[in-house]
């Protein structure tokens, strides 16, 4: 397998971590960061001889905490997704075990990575599972993905930076499905030509892996496209105060600004920059206003209308999830209709892991881990969210274009596809300037 690159001293921090974790692990309790299984088989399944009732999936999401916005849909998915394969389908067929039902067993990393490390060791070590899936940005999936390649559990990293993962790396066990943060980076300068600015882009971004990788990539996309970047620096995650940053950004007049922050730290953010007067043409907050509730929560004039963001599903998609047949769109619908939420992110991401699931699983024709992993390297599936297929260092990309909030009667905002140049299937049309400046 193809090392990994990165920083030595990010993967060196990162090895130590895991060292620790495994630690910490090893002498855990169980403190409720798992909780009953969902979709498993009663007696009924049992493989006669085998003592198998089940195939076991360990899950480790943040179910709670700042980010328990992205597991919203999980539960409601999975009870779907689950009653095909189990129900209509009536399991997946093994050689010596006959038909077994797919078991998802539920972790709550609370949005910690510590924490996450410990629920996958527990999946690992008490639960015995066949599969482990770590869902929701670098903080939950690299640990996943350690433990994993520690216990040799055929593992899928689900969301996040695909370079910010890699330096976890590299993996045998652990197979991603991630965004390119570069496409995604190059999307923002493709929609920004479109504007008549000074070429000027600011950064707000902390010292997490994802800030580090980004602000390296603005740096050298900026550089080839004839743009500037005023970069203050990294600031330790949960800084609450930018006043400083702001100002610096203002008196370098920047017109064009890049911030990777989670909700309360976007909303204060954002506080800051109105009392300051701080009014860029176009600005991109990602991590923190993925969600339409969230974009809600800013204040001044015009709120959240016009801020841009990373897009990594919408109904417009033009994919279709091989497990149920339905397009991005009937997904959508469908999870609007259970959650009473705007269609968001969660939809395409937490689909696709059960049509990779039930895709390895039936490939695999047994449950020895070997042939699991096999099964998951081999990925050659058109799912919910495109062509899952892994390359070298096991990833496999998933499309990502920018988008834009704009005002919307339902939910308050709704996002508008605004450059996917890089996945041209998909439509977009113009961004507009943020409204103080029009």
């Amino acid at each position: 397998m193809k090392k990994a690159l990165g920083s030595k001293k990010m993967i060196a921090l990162v090895i130590v971590l895991a060292l620790a974790i495994g630690m910490v692990a090893g002498c855990a309790q169980d403190s409720g960061g798992t909780t009953a299984p969902s979709g498993g088989g009663g007696g009924d399944a049992q493989a006669p001889g085998t003592g198998r009732t089940s195939i076991r999936v360990g899950y480790v999401g943040p179910l709670t905490g700042p980010q328990a916005l992205f597991t919203v849909g999980i539960r409601e998915a999975a009870e779907r997704a689950l009653a095909i394969i189990n129900d209509d389908l009536g399991g997946i067929y093994f050689e010596g075990y006959g038909y077994l039902p797919l078991e998802m067993f539920w972790g709550d990393s609370e949005t910690n990575s510590v924490r996450a490390a410990e629920v996958a060791d527990r999946f690992a070590t008490v639960e015995n599972v066949d599969f482990l899936v770590g869902q929701w940005t670098p903080l939950n999936a690299i640990p996943v993905s350690i433990a994993g390649e520690r216990h040799q559990i055929p593992t899928l990293a689900v969301n996040g930076p695909a370079g910010s993962w890699l330096e976890g790396g590299p993996y045998e066990w652990a197979h991603g499905i991630m965004f390119n943060l570069q496409i995604l980076t190059h999307e923002y300068f493709n929609a920004w030509d479109e504007l008549d600015t000074n070429r000027r882009v600011g950064l707000i971004l902390d010292a997490s892996v994802d800030g580090v990788v980004l602000a390296r990539d603005v740096a050298e996309i900026a550089a080839e496209r004839g743009y500037t970047v005023v970069d203050p620096g990294r600031f330790p995650e949960g800084t609450t105060d930018f006043t400083a940053i702001i100002t610096e950004l203002m008196n370098n007049d920047v017109e064009l600004l890049v911030a990777t922050l989670d909700t309360p730290g976007s909303v204060t953010l954002w506080t800051q920059m109105l009392q300051l007067g701080f009014e860029p043409t176009a600005v991109v907050l990602n991590r923190g206003m993925h969600f339409a509730s969230d974009v809600g929560t800013l204040g001044g004039e015009f709120g959240g209308t016009g801020l841009t963001m990373g897009t990594q599903w919408a109904a417009e998609f033009p994919f279709t999830s091989s497990l149920s047949g339905q397009s991005a769109a009937e997904l959508s619908e469908l999870f609007t209709a259970a959650n009473n939420r705007s269609p968001d992110l969660v939809v395409g991401w937490d689909w696709a892991i059960f049509d990779i699931l039930h895709d390895v699983f039936t490939r695999a024709e047994s449950l020895e881990p070997e042939a699991i992993l096999h099964a998951l390297h081999t990925t050659d599936l058109q799912s919910a969210y495109g062509h899952i297929r892994f390359n070298e260092d096991n990833v496999s990309i998933t499309p990502i274009v920018l988008g834009q909030w704009i005002a919307d009667d339902t939910w308050g905002y709704k996002e508008v596809i605004v450059s996917s140049q890089h996945f041209n299937v998909i439509p977009s049309q113009p961004i507009i300037p943020l409204p103080w400046s029009q």
